[in-house]
């Protein structure tokens, strides 16, 4: 007597990100490959066709572990690939007073998240980079720029400060 057994193979794959480490609002592509599967999918994905293997485009905004699943007659295979993402710099910047007299003077405020270093038109580099505050005394109207730089570059905030002039005359007998 003689039986025959056949063995249907185990799914087997890889999952793969171009890039692991990328900066808030870029992106990577994520490649897959398989065999013996019959059907695949990525979290946060869906389906992914063919299921012996592709690529996908993908933006995080935050850290993502991406978990491919492989079907097969025997049940299911996972791989995971995470893409670690570096988030932009975010910052405030604040006038006490919007609006002062000539010769007069203010305090500038500003806070960061994220970033690496930071400067202030017409004030120069400040620090700490996470906030902190200057006073100035601009002799016109002027718009002061919070320079933020991270990795992924750089971001700007702006306030205004009005100054209203003082009042020349002159007086005559």
């Amino acid at each position: 007597k003689q039986v025959t057994v056949t063995v249907t193979p185990a799914a087997t794959g890889t999952l793969t990100a171009a890039a692991g480490s990328i900066n808030q609002g870029s992106s990577t592509t994520l490649t897959w490959s398989s065999a013996n599967a019959t059907g695949a999918s990525i979290s946060g994905i869906g389906t992914v066709t063919p299921v012996s293997g592709g690529s996908v485009t993908v933006s995080p905004t935050t850290t993502t572990t991406y978990t491919l699943t492989l079907t097969w007659a025997g049940g299911t295979v996972t791989k995971q690939v995470t893409v670690t993402v570096t988030p932009a710099a975010t910052g405030t910047l604040t006038a006490a007073a919007g609006s002062i007299n000539q010769g007069s003077s203010t305090t500038l405020t500003w806070s960061s998240a994220n970033a690496t270093g930071a400067s202030i038109s017409g004030v120069g580099t400040v620090t700490p980079v996470s906030g902190g505050s200057v006073t100035v005394s601009p002799t016109t109207t002027t718009t002061y720029t919070l320079t933020l730089t991270w990795a992924g570059g750089s971001v700007t905030k702006q306030v205004t400060v009005t100054v209203t002039p003082a009042a020349t005359g002159t007086l005559t007998a």
